[in-house]
């Protein structure tokens, strides 16, 4: 009803049911969603499909193979969007992931009171699968690592490898600077405007860590006053 408090995280913990660990997430996907022979995409494998929860910004830096971004700018379009990703799929193995589970406890929740009756959500988000790969890699066997590009942190360093560089992962760049196309992951917000850019060290030079269309407003400004 109308009166009805909404859960905390917490309680939706407890009641969530739709978690897997990082080592049945890795067999998961690379039984479900990878082929097995040749480790080619293909997403609509065994009646399975896996969605990347998380913001536009964040599934550019880097994201799971195989994986079908939601392309949100904020959580609450996360709903609408998923429901039409999935639409028809309710026997389906849902596969969800986000950057540390938080999001998809009450995404999963919400496929499961649609009557979605096979969603599974990556318990610790891609920051315990990463470091699961790291704890259990060692230099004679390395496990193979599914996330490929930058998990987007909240936090000063805005992207990080996860400890990769310990296996010395070759994960590749997925993005290019948004103002000279060179290939570049450093994402940074805008001065101004705040608006999440991927920026290169030259770019963040001539534009002074601004976006473009900031950088140009603030060069029109300062050719009038002049």
């Amino acid at each position: 009803s109308d009166n009805e408090q909404p859960l905390t995280y917490q309680q939706l913990l407890e009641l969530d049911k739709n978690s897997i660990d990082p080592d049945k997430w890795h067999q998961l996907i690379t039984n479900n969603i990878l082929s097995n022979n040749q480790n080619q995409i293909q997403n609509q494998k065994n009646n399975a499909i896996l969605i990347d929860c998380r913001n536009k910004f964040e599934s550019d830096v880097g994201r799971f193979e195989g994986a079908i971004p939601l392309h949100t700018e904020t959580f609450k379009e996360s709903f609408e969007k998923l429901e039409k990703c999935v639409d028809g799929k309710q026997n389906d193995l849902i596969l969800l992931y986000c950057t540390g589970g938080i999001r998809c406890v009450k995404l999963a929740s919400h496929l499961v009171s649609k009557g979605y009756n096979n969603v599974k959500r990556l318990e610790g988000g891609i920051y315990g699968y990463l470091a699961w790969v790291v704890r259990n890699s060692t230099d004679i066997n390395s496990i193979p690592n599914l996330f490929i590009g930058r998990n987007v942190s909240f936090d000063k360093r805005m992207v990080s490898r996860g400890n990769m560089d310990r296996l010395n992962d070759q994960t590749p760049i997925l993005t290019t600077c948004n103002q000279c196309n060179s290939f570049c992951d450093h994402l940074i917000n805008c001065t101004i405007c705040n608006k999440k850019i991927i920026q290169c060290e030259n770019c963040a030079i001539t534009y002074k860590n601004n976006c473009s269309t900031c950088a140009n407003k603030n060069t029109l400004i300062h050719n009038n006053i002049n």
